[in-house]
């Protein structure tokens, strides 16, 4: 399998992390996407332990949200991350703190300054989460203009951002904008749109949707990208099919996607 593949655990929202380490390597995955709050629960030793067992790398490590955490909680969750040897970190701004789009900017980067540090001396890279306008308790980072815009103002080779495919296709120019950002873009989900949904936690496989997935990922590999493609299919889908047919069905889309972009 391409070692550039990856799927977050989100993908099997009520697996543990045993239960998606032992999964991933039976089905040949070279990597993992992690998520704090699932770490915790299995506990962070155990957590060390079990990624080292297993192999398995970690393509992204989730989430930091300067605007809510503590600076304990924030140094918490970066050992954890450098402990696993994540590819990146995602950071989101959390909801504005300001009326005005470029002053909770100005707030964001204020909070968002000693994560940077902390980051640096830990050796890891941040990566800011754009997140589609539905979910503006999570952010108000939107498209890939946003991201690219802040990334101008906070001028630091060692933060980019997340080309998220769901949470960004809809935008107009994205595919200028990807060449625009080729070497910013540190990580990248990949999932589909479905033709009718209202709910930004409702996906659907490469291929199945209204995303041109394609055209995204040969822009990316034209622009010089060269880390992880992570599948991240959230969706209740899954859990009614049942997660390992789901891991399945989300291995042969991507494989079907691969080939496709490399034609």
């Amino acid at each position: 399998m391409e070692p550039r593949f990856a799927i977050n655990v989100t993908t099997t929202w009520d697996w543990d992390l045993a239960q998606c380490a032992d999964a991933w390597v039976r089905k040949g995955v070279p990597a993992i996407g992690l998520g704090a709050q699932l770490c915790e629960d299995y506990g962070r030793l155990e957590t060390v332990q079990l990624i080292k067992d297993s192999g398995l790398k970690v393509s992204t490590f989730a989430a930091i949200n300067p605007s809510s955490m503590s600076v304990h909680a924030i140094e918490s969750t970066l050992d954890l991350a450098a402990s696993v040897e994540a590819d990146c970190v995602y950071v989101i701004t959390g909801e504005r703190k300001a009326p005005l789009w470029e002053n909770a900017i100005e707030v964001f980067q204020e909070d968002f300054a000693p994560v940077r540090h902390l980051a640096r001396d830990r050796g890891l890279r941040l990566a800011i989460e754009p997140i589609h306008p539905l979910r503006q308790d999570l952010s108000f980072v939107n498209t890939a203009r946003d991201a690219n815009r802040i990334l101008a103002e906070i001028g630091d080779s060692n933060v980019g951002y997340v080309f998220d495919f769901w949470h960004l296709w809809w935008s107009a120019g994205v595919l200028d904008a990807i060449v625009d950002s080729g070497p910013q873009i540190f990580s990248v989900q990949v999932s589909d749109h479905k033709p009718i949904t209202m709910r930004s936690l409702d996906r659907t496989v490469p291929g199945e949707g209204l995303i041109p997935c394609v055209e995204l990922m040969k822009t990316l590999e034209a622009s010089g990208y060269a880390r992880y493609y992570e599948a991240e299919v959230i969706t209740d889908d899954n859990r009614v099919m049942g997660y390992e047919q789901a891991l399945d069905r989300v291995i042969e889309s991507w494989e079907r996607l691969w080939s496709e972009t490399q034609a």
